[in-house]
C-alpha cells in the first residue's frame, strides 16, 4: 500500500504539523470510493510515488524550520513563494491526472481540519487552476453541496470547504478513473 507524504513525515504523530484551534468533523470518501483510490495509488509508478512524497515532504518540513510562527504570521504559514513549494505544484501541474490519486489518498487521510486545509490549498490554489478541465467537477461539487443545504434541510456545518472538497474528489473518482 502506498505511503502517503504525511506519514511517512510524520510516522503517524502529526505533533509537527500546527494543531486547529477549531475543532470541526472532516469529511471522508464513501468505501467504493476509497476503493477505487487505493486501486488507482497502487498503480501509479514507483518514481512518480517517491517524487510525490519528496516534494510535499520538503515543503511540509520548511513549515517547521523557524521562519514562520504558526500563531504570529498566519497569511503566511505555508510559504507558497517559496521554491519548495513552487516545485510541487510544478511537478503536480506537470502530472496531470496521474498526480490526482496521491493528492486524493493524502488528504483522504488527513483526519484534522487545519491539516487537511493546509494540505489542500496548493490543489484548490495552484494546481486544479492550471488544469481548468476539472472545474466542472468543483462546480459539481459545490452545486451538490448547496442542493442538499437548500432542498433536503441539510444543515449546513461549520466547514462546508472540506465537505464541498470530498464531493469533488468523489465526482473525479467516478468520472475520470
Amino acid at each position: 500500500m502506498y505511503d502517503t507524504a504525511l506519514d511517512s513525515l510524520t510516522n503517524g504523530n502529526t505533533d509537527n504539523l500546527p494543531s486547529s484551534t477549531v475543532e470541526c468533523k472532516v469529511a471522508t470518501l464513501n468505501n467504493d470510493d476509497v476503493k477505487k483510490l487505493q486501486k488507482l495509488t497502487s498503480e501509479v509508478d514507483n518514481v512518480t510515488i517517491q517524487t510525490f512524497g519528496d516534494k510535499i515532504k520538503k515543503w511540509i518540513t520548511l513549515w517547521n524550520t523557524g521562519q514562520t510562527s504558526w500563531y504570529s504570521d498566519p497569511a503566511h504559514i505555508l510559504l507558497v513563494g517559496s521554491k519548495e513549494y513552487q516545485e510541487y505544484i510544478t511537478f503536480c501541474v506537470g502530472k496531470g491526472k496521474t498526480i490526482l490519486p496521491l493528492i486524493f489518498e493524502l488528504l483522504s487521510k488527513t483526519d484534522k481540519c487545519t491539516h487537511f486545509y493546509f494540505l489542500s490549498y496548493p490543489l484548490v490554489a495552484d494546481i486544479l487552476p492550471k488544469m481548468p478541465e476539472y472545474q466542472k467537477y468543483v462546480n459539481q461539487a459545490r452545486e451538490s453541496y448547496l442542493a442538499d443545504y437548500k432542498i433536503s434541510g441539510y444543515k449546513a456545518g461549520e466547514d462546508y470547504y472540506n465537505e464541498i472538497l470530498f464531493r469533488f474528489m468523489h465526482n473525479v473518482l467516478t468520472s475520470e478513473f
